[in-house]
């Protein structure tokens, strides 16, 4: 008998080692979650121009904390130059 849930499963699996083998292969072990929340928005949102603001809404968080929050990635090195460079390396190729 067929269970979708554990294919699911199966699928929700493979996809996560994937991108833990993509982190580690950027070397981003070191991000945070919501860290990686905005740069899975970068991604997903690369033909857009994106702000501040939009970060803060994503996050649901103030304006301090964003801007807190990019700070802290831009000191790790993670300009917004430099989260493209990532995101080009981590785009499934066409």
């Amino acid at each position: 008998m067929f269970h979708i849930g554990f294919k699911i499963r199966e699928l929700g699996l493979i996809i996560e080692k994937y991108l833990q083998h993509m982190i580690i292969q950027c070397n981003l072990e070191h991000l945070e979650g919501p860290q990686g929340a905005v740069l899975f928005y970068l991604i997903s949102h690369e033909d857009q121009d994106i702000f501040q603001k939009d970060i803060e809404q994503l996050l649901n968080i103030q304006k301090a904390s964003a801007s807190g929050l990019i700070k802290r990635m831009e000191k790790m090195g993670l300009s917004m130059s430099s989260l493209w460079k990532v995101i080009n390396v981590l785009k499934p190729s066409k």
